[in-house]
């Protein structure tokens, strides 16, 4: 006890006469107070702990600050103890530092794998800053003291992902340090870059200094501070026994600010209640997986009683608020968080080798999928899960790139390029723009929605609450500014809210549509309404009761065709024979029945594909918008879609797009028609690459759009006809091209050989510009037709014009050469209360 005195007495007296503003040594004070557990007595070194930060870091520390240092501490102490092969008196040594209660063996043995999982990132860290010669040989000593804490092998790829923790955990008590002593926000911010906090990581990793980026450190200090948040907030609601009152203060303590503020780089003034929510969120998901990942399959059930118990104290949530399916799709959030970082450790260790990248990618998905999910004995992820899975790591990954990385927007779009493609277990070059594209929109919804879904927690605690906007916080996530014009931004924003709504409720149908029939999934769906319904709130606070009521009615309609057409969508790319796709179908069907759907599942799929181009087209910049229709037609048609659909699927996203942002625009009041038309008009032309489409399908947008304010069921509706799109090489319109069409279609229907086409009506639709090229457009009349004789006259009609030159023949006369020949049965999608929708026109 008395050399941990001394060494805190001599930081004080060397402070105290540099007669400047005092640096603090937190760091060097925690490593002290670590190393007076080892050989004092407890309760010495605790109050020497608070008096050394109270007088170097003016810091006093209440208990449940000192109970945060202890168990980081104890949990430290643990590992080290656990890695050295002797397990025995570990446990018990950790008991007696921490009050542990006693528990029956099987409990206690659940704690102590994850209290030492918890304490490995620092031990490990403080084991490899203690390497002074072989490096190769302080690595594989580094690599065994693991296995003695787990009992069990250590592939590369999952030390290559405990080294990079060390490296976290190193980074984030340097950063820690540099924020506090900081007297500038100029100041802190910088010691999120620094340096001295790259060459301590790099130190307790092994690593070289030059793989540590920015963005590594940012994440640190992100992360680290949420373990921080949540060890302090469990140890306030341990200390808040049944105190209700006392425990919903624990989630408004100041110095949980003070964290926040330091992770950011920033000042606590600054930080809103709701971003403090979700740092305690997104630790508490931690917490819960990480105590599921350390249980037997045999004693899952009563582990998930631990991560229970876990999840409540970090987020301050009532045990009994905790449903099975809350904690499972908790456990899943971060599973793939982490995902995204394994599979980083994964393709670095494969060093260029696709065969040691494939095994490491499937043993790490089908590894968290197992431990995350809840009531699955024996079960093994389809290829649909996996390939899920990676998509919603990927995402994860591209949401922290977009957070993290503070250079030109062209930049950091090529960092989130590279490591979301770690993240799927794929090559950069693998991504197109699309990909990259999606995947950052995806990331920027998720920081919405969880700016959202904290608002709704913290402001049920407190009606005063500060939050963040969602729709910022959007905007930062994309990399882009918002429309100066206040009608377009106001239009955008409201767009983008439904979007955000619809998105939370796709991430809990995803994980409810799993249960075996409609009766089970609806049970799940009800652990989340209070949620999903007060989240949804945040988002329409600005809306009456009466039209929230009707945007959550259209929300969650969308939602449940996107879940189920997104998981067909992923099965038929997955697939590689006729029998999986057969099987793809299938699963659809009974997916659509637990989802309680009734609409055709051709159609679902038709919206989910629509959907998808819409996405693909306004995601990428005006520039790139042929490049990315072409890259998001490549992907529909891997997942089962005919080339010749892809016209018809395009209209529908096209109308669909523009009808959204007609709704949008017309929902203030005060917007004129004339404003709401040039909005709606934009974006039509966004998505079909047509500047001149708006005066054919302006009535339809806009009644579709009135259907859609006013929360009005939709559907599709099928005419009696093939429409026809023809894509050319010619950058002009041509009457006598458009007739040429004619004659083809005619000859197309004649050769169909169907009676009642004998003399088949082709109605010609004239020519728009798409993308600067010809294109010509017509339908022809197909009554009495079944779904299948349309399929195979829309395939005849594709076949006649595939490869055609419309025009005449004249010496010196350019070519206008069919490229794109889509036929398909004419869709629109209606108000199921609108009669005179549809049919053939």
């Amino acid at each position: 006890m008395a050399r941990f005195g001394q060494v805190l007495l001599a930081l004080m007296m060397g402070l105290a006469l540099a007669q400047k503003p005092k640096p603090c040594a937190k760091d060097a004070i925690e490593g002290q107070f670590k190393s007076c557990l080892e050989t004092s007595d407890l309760d010495e070194c605790k109050t020497t702990l608070e008096e050394a930060m109270l007088e170097s870091c003016g810091e006093r520390l209440d208990e449940a600050k000192v109970k945060m240092q202890l168990k980081e501490a104890a949990q430290m102490l643990l590992a080290e103890c656990k890695m050295k092969g002797d397990a025995g008196a570990c446990a018990e040594k950790f008991g007696n530092l921490t009050g542990s209660k006693p528990m029956n063996k099987d409990v206690a043995e659940l704690f102590d794998k994850f209290e030492a999982a918890k304490g490995s990132a620092a031990a490990l860290g403080s084991k490899l800053m203690e390497c002074k010669d072989d490096k190769k040989a302080c690595m594989e000593e580094a690599k065994k003291a693991m296995m003695n804490m787990t009992g069990r092998d250590f592939g590369d790829a999952e030390f290559e992902h405990e080294l990079m923790k060390a490296a976290a955990r190193k980074a984030k008590d340097v950063m820690s340090g540099c924020v506090q002593n900081a007297t500038t926000e100029e100041a802190k911010k910088a010691c999120l870059t620094s340096a001295q906090a790259k060459m301590e990581a790099a130190k307790a990793s092994g690593r070289n200094v030059s793989v540590i980026s920015d963005e590594d450190l940012r994440k640190f200090a992100r992360e680290g501070a949420m373990a921080d948040m949540a060890e302090v907030m469990k140890a306030c609601v341990e200390a808040s026994g049944d105190n209700a009152t006392a425990k919903k203060a624990c989630a408004m303590r100041s110095d949980l600010k003070d964290s926040v503020a330091a992770a950011m780089g920033g000042l606590a003034a600054k930080v809103k209640d709701s971003q403090v929510r979700e740092f305690l969120e997104k630790e508490a998901q931690n917490d819960a997986f990480m105590m599921l990942k350390n249980c037997k399959e045999s004693g899952k059930d009563a582990c998930a009683q631990q991560a229970k118990q876990l999840r409540a104290q970090a987020s301050g949530m009532s045990v009994e608020d905790i449903s099975d399916d809350l904690l499972e799709m908790d456990a899943m959030e971060a599973m793939h968080r982490e995902l995204g970082d394994k599979m980083k450790a994964c393709m670095e260790s494969a060093g260029g080798n696709d065969t040691k990248a494939e095994a490491c990618k499937m043993t790490m998905v089908k590894e968290g999928l197992k431990q995350a999910a809840l009531g699955k004995t024996d079960w093994e992820p389809s290829a649909t899960d996996i390939d899920m899975a990676l998509k919603k790591a990927a995402a994860k990954k591209a949401g922290e790139i977009a957070k993290d990385c503070q250079g030109a927007r062209d930049e950091c779009m090529e960092k989130l390029k590279e490591e979301a493609a770690k993240a799927m277990g794929k090559k950069k070059e693998d991504l197109t723009d699309v990909d990259v594209e999606l995947l950052n929109k995806k990331g920027a919804m998720d920081a919405a929605k969880a700016a959202a879904e904290a608002c709704f927690e913290a402001k049920k605690d407190d009606a005063t609450a500060t939050c963040e906007n969602p729709f910022e916080k959007f905007m930062e996530g994309r990399k882009k500014e918002a429309p100066k014009d206040e009608a377009e931004r106001d239009a955008l924003e409201k767009k983008m809210k439904v979007e955000f709504a619809k998105d939370m409720q796709k991430d809990v149908m995803s994980a409810c549509y799993e249960k075996e029939n409609k009766t089970a999934a609806d049970t799940c769906l009800a652990n989340f309404k209070d949620q999903l319904v007060g989240a949804a709130g945040t988002l329409f606070d600005d809306v009456d009761a009466a039209d929230v009521q009707k945007k959550m009615k259209r929300v969650k309609e969308e939602a449940s065709r996107e879940v189920v057409g997104e998981l067909f969508h992923v099965c038929m790319k997955a697939a590689t024979s006729e029998a999986e796709k057969e099987t793809c179908k299938e699963d659809m069907t009974k997916k659509a029945k637990v989802a309680g759907l009734t609409e055709d599942a051709d159609d679902v799929a038709m919206r989910y594909r629509g959907k998808s181009v819409a996405d693909s087209v306004t995601a990428c910049n005006a520039t790139k918008r042929a490049e990315c229709e072409s890259q998001i037609k490549k992907e529909l048609k891997q997942a089962g879609m005919k080339d010749r659909e892809f016209g018809m699927v395009k209209k529908l996203a096209a109308v669909k797009a523009a009808a959204e942002t007609w709704a949008s625009c017309k929902e203030n009041a005060t917007n004129t028609d004339e404003k709401c038309v040039m909005l709606a008009s934009a974006e039509l032309a966004s998505v079909s690459g047509a500047a001149d489409g708006w005066g054919d399908k302006a009535e339809e947008v806009k009644k579709l759009g009135e259907a859609l304010l006013n929360g009005i069921t939709t559907v599709l509706r099928k005419l009696e006809q093939v429409d026809v799109d023809a894509g050319t090489s010619g950058s002009s319109c041509s009457d006598a091209e458009l007739a040429a069409l004619k004659t083809k279609l005619e000859a197309g229907a004649q050769a169909f050989g169907a009676a009642n086409l004998s003399n088949a009506t082709v109605d010609l639709r004239g020519c728009s510009l798409v993308d600067a090229k010809a294109q010509y457009m017509a339908s022809v009349l197909a009554t009495g037709l079944n779904a299948t004789q349309m399929a195979l006259l829309a395939d005849k009609l594709a076949e006649v014009l595939d490869g055609v030159d419309l025009a005449a023949r004249r010496l010196g006369r350019r070519l206008a050469v069919v490229t794109d020949a889509y036929a398909d049965q004419a869709v629109k999608e209606c108000a199921e209360n609108d009669a005179t929708c549809g049919g053939t026109t």
